[in-house]
């Protein structure tokens, strides 16, 4: 369960923290040797059990895959220009391209007008 959750952490989030897949190895390998020690120092053998597949866990991980598709996706169409970018080139460019698309920014009327007159503006409105 502890690898699901790990899992799950690092697929939802890789987006926002992309270092996180590395801090999961790190602390996998660092698990898996202490997990030998332990085992082959203070336990006895466990008994082998034959078994088909990994059971329900196969579900709850394509289910944490799919969100976590959705929510990378979500991130980064949130955080980035890509979508403002195709707004201007296919519903106000006349070309289909981005010339032009610094004008129609707010962050290029900000250079025009200078912050002052815009927050002037803006209460005037």
């Amino acid at each position: 369960m502890e690898v699901v959750i790990q899992y799950g952490f690092v697929t939802l989030f890789v987006a926002a923290f992309p270092l996180a897949p590395l801090f999961a190895l790190l602390n996998n390998v660092i698990e898996i040797r202490l997990d030998a020690y332990k085992y082959l120092t203070k336990c006895r053998r466990p008994r082998p059990e034959r078994v088909q597949d990994i059971g329900i866990w196969y579900n709850i991980l394509r289910v944490i895959t799919y969100c976590a598709v959705l929510t990378n996706a979500l991130v980064i169409s949130y955080t980035s220009d890509f979508i403002p970018r195709l707004v201007y080139m296919y519903g106000y460019s006349n070309t289909t391209s981005l010339q032009g698309y610094m004008e129609n920014a707010l962050s290029a009327s900000l250079k025009v007008y200078g912050a002052t007159d815009l927050v002037t503006a803006l209460q005037l409105a």
